[in-house]
């Protein structure tokens, strides 16, 4: 379902809602949209909301937004002033593979700004900034990396880079190295970033985060210029759960061994089994 607009604003805690149950529903904004922070689009009952400017001089004002399965806003001048959160009827399972991807020329998330997704994608051309107060949050409590043939995290960069000029291409170009992929398009990208990461930020010119506050369990930036500025990155106590990810130790003629030690720039101990003998404690080697 598709709704155009030349102009759309909202003021004076406005509501826009929609009711009747869509799949996807698509804004089309031919010019700007201004929503203030203190009205709401109400598209929790919509499994998809997509927000597309047409116009390459437009400008996006965005207050809040209610959302079921994927938020996605795409223009040249956008600005997010109120909290982005799924309805409050949303289940565990759809805030965990809920999505919010906000692409375009240039990205600000204000102070009054918030984002709460279980994946969440900002990408600017140009600036992308956050100011004092705004927060970005995943609503993926862990996640856990098993498969030992792709544990790395994606490096939009080579390590130990010194380029100074980065564009789209570049992404693209590094990410096929990593990957093995084959794409042309920095959409394709998004599916094995989901993955990958729980926030992800990119900027092709300059990245500022000021004040902020983003909690994840897997936060990624990518830009040529990045400034952090009294901001809270929090990734602590996210990573795999207990008895879980590839150090987790192993089964070994049905007995748990542990898993070894940490190296710490030496040698690691082995895994353990713990046994109980007449009452006492002893450690053997697996």
């Amino acid at each position: 379902m598709v709704l155009e607009f030349d102009n759309l604003v909202m003021a004076g805690n406005s509501l826009f809602r929609l009711f009747n149950q869509k799949p996807f529903f698509y804004l089309q904004l031919n010019k700007d949209i201004d929503i203030d922070e203190t009205s709401t689009l109400d598209f929790s009952m919509v499994n998809g909301l997509t927000i597309n400017g047409t116009q390459s001089e437009n400008v996006i004002t965005v207050g809040n937004v209610l959302y079921k399965r994927l938020f996605g806003i795409h223009g040249n001048d956008l600005h997010l002033k109120g909290k982005v959160q799924l309805g409050e009827d949303a289940t565990e399972v759809e805030k965990i593979v809920s999505e919010v991807l906000i692409t375009g020329n240039d990205v600000e998330v204000a102070s009054t700004g918030q984002i709460e997704s279980g994946f969440i994608l900002l990408q600017a051309n140009g600036t992308l900034s956050t100011k004092t107060g705004s927060k970005i949050e995943s609503l993926r409590d862990n996640t856990c990396n098993e498969a030992t043939s792709n544990s790395d995290l994606f490096s939009c960069v080579p390590r130990n880079s010194l380029k100074t000029h980065f564009a789209a291409e570049d992404f693209i170009e590094s990410f096929n190295t990593q990957f093995g992929s084959n794409f042309t398009e920095l959409e394709e990208t998004i599916p094995i970033l989901m993955n990958n990461y729980t926030i992800y930020l990119v900027s092709f010119n300059e990245m500022f985060l000021g004040g902020s506050v983003l909690q994840g369990s897997r936060i990624g930036f990518c830009a040529p210029n990045i400034t952090l500025i009294n901001s809270e990155i929090d990734t602590a106590g996210r990573g795999c759960p207990s008895d879980t990810g590839l150090g987790k130790g192993n089964l070994v003629a049905n007995i748990s061994c542990a898993g070894s030690g940490a190296s710490h720039g030496g040698y690691g101990g082995y895994g353990g089994i713990e046994q109980a003998d007449d009452g006492n404690v002893t450690h053997d080697a697996c």
